[in-house]
């Protein structure tokens, strides 16, 4: 029942050790038993003897006062009361039952120094001091027993109690009393152990759970570190590429653009070395720019297609990357002298699936995943500027060549247009030649007319 358990586990705490939990309970389970059966007590001395009912409403008061310090954390003064009272009531109540002129009743007597054993269930192995003054004054009273029977007004006692069953049962009711102390005892003990046992596998399910828990938040903040350190990098190249582009915003030609974008990709790369080649017709690669390439700015580098791993790129379309470089590949010099790199990487400058150039990085340390995807971004970027910058300048040159023909048609429309003017000139000329020649003709056909009338005029007369 509920109300049980609530007075068996009066002022037990959790917290409390484990031996303290079973003394105190083992206290509260005697004080309860002692409640009861001095209640029964007490109805049936109103009976036989109402003289000994002040004993056992005393007996009942001092269980209660127990209690009631137990509830209040005074334990160890409880059980002080519960130790000591049990005994201070049995041994006058002894006394009163054979009187001045009684002679001993071993069964009650053996009942009372049954329960001068109580104090050493009351206290823990660490309280042991407080058990044995506690058992020292339950002592006290046994051994001053016939003192105290000679020296006090006793009167005849109660001769009714001292034989029949009365006498076996109150040794009964003391060997009761004794073993419900050991079992209640080994009861607590069996429940503290089994509660120990429940808080151990708590503790151990509590511990997975934290080890658990642990290791997810673990698993998290190593996921946020990862999350973090990912954000970072992508800014790192998100940044990267925006002063990339400010640069090919901002160079028009390809020579600066090469030479502009080397020089920031080396360092913001933290490398050593770094060049870039492009595309010429097809057929080979051409050294654009340099920095701190073999200590010379600019060198007349030609690699044809398929040659090198600069010229392996042109079919292979990705990038190559190398951190065992052959000794009489490349070096990096230094004022010190000079010293072969732990990594190599080629990147084409791919745009549209078409490859238009290649860069080439050397340097100390390897380089990182975000740094190699930084670069082909970085390619395509170039790669398309580098087309852009191939288009601006072919269409500029067919601007130009427009231009020219255009200049050339108007030249040649102008001079088509003076040799019409002339021609039509000539032609009015011989136009008016021509009327000329017709007025001549015409003059000379009338000439004709007249002298052919005036001779047919002389020839009858001359007839």
């Amino acid at each position: 029942m509920k109300w049980i358990d609530y007075l068996v586990d009066i002022g037990v705490d959790a917290t409390m050790p484990s031996e303290m939990r079973v003394v105190l309970k083992t206290t509260n389970v005697v004080n309860l038993f002692l409640v009861v059966a001095l209640c029964f007590f007490t109805i049936l001395f109103f009976f036989i003897a109402p003289r000994l009912m002040l004993l056992t409403v005393g007996g009942i008061f001092a269980s209660g006062l127990s209690l009631l310090l137990s509830y209040n954390r005074f334990s160890i003064v409880s059980r002080l009361i519960a130790g000591c009272a049990i005994d201070f009531i049995a041994v006058p109540f002894y006394l009163l039952v054979i009187g001045n002129n009684g002679n001993h009743i071993p069964q009650i007597f053996a009942a009372v120094s049954i329960i001068t054993l109580f104090p050493w269930f009351l206290f823990t192995a660490k309280e042991y001091g407080f058990a044995l003054l506690s058992f020292c004054f339950n002592l006290l009273p046994l051994i001053f027993i016939d003192e105290l029977k000679n020296d006090l007004p006793l009167g005849d006692g109660f001769p009714v109690m001292r034989s029949g069953v009365l006498p076996n049962t109150f040794l009964m009711i003391a060997i009761v009393v004794l073993a419900c102390a050991i079992f209640a005892m080994q009861v607590v003990s069996q429940s503290e152990a089994g509660k120990a046992k429940r808080l151990l596998a708590e503790r151990d399910t509590e511990k997975r759970l934290s080890s658990e828990k642990e290791a997810k938040l673990t698993e998290m903040l190593e996921q946020l570190q990862q999350a973090k350190l990912d954000e970072e990098k992508r800014m790192w190249a998100s940044k990267g590429l925006a002063e990339i582009g400010k640069i090919l915003r901002e160079m028009k030609d390809e020579q600066q653009v090469a030479d502009q974008l080397i020089s920031f990709l080396v360092k913001y790369l933290n490398a050593n070395q770094g060049a870039i080649f492009t595309l010429s017709n097809n057929e080979f690669f051409i050294l654009r720019s340099c920095y701190a390439y073999d200590r010379k700015k600019y060198i007349n580098k030609k690699i044809n297609v398929g040659e090198g791993i600069i010229g392996q790129c042109y079919y292979e379309k990705t990038y190559s990357y190398i951190t065992q470089v052959p000794a009489d590949y490349v070096h990096i010099t230094s004022g010190l002298g000079f010293a072969t790199p732990r990594a190599l990487i080629v990147v084409p400058l791919l745009a549209n699936d078409q490859v238009h150039g290649a860069m080439e990085f050397a340097s100390f340390t390897p380089f990182e995943k975000h740094q190699i995807d930084f670069l082909m971004d970085a390619g395509e970027s170039l790669a398309i500027a580098l087309m852009n910058i191939a288009v601006s300048e072919q269409t500029k040159e067919l601007l130009n060549e427009t231009q020219n023909m255009a200049e050339e048609m108007r030249t040649q429309e102008e001079e088509m247009r003076q040799n019409m003017e002339e021609l039509a000139a000539t032609q009015e000329q011989q136009l008016r030649n021509e009327q000329v020649l017709r007025s001549l003709l015409e003059e000379k056909d009338l000439l004709i007319e007249d002298l052919r009338n005036q001779l047919s005029l002389k020839k009858p007369q001359h007839v």
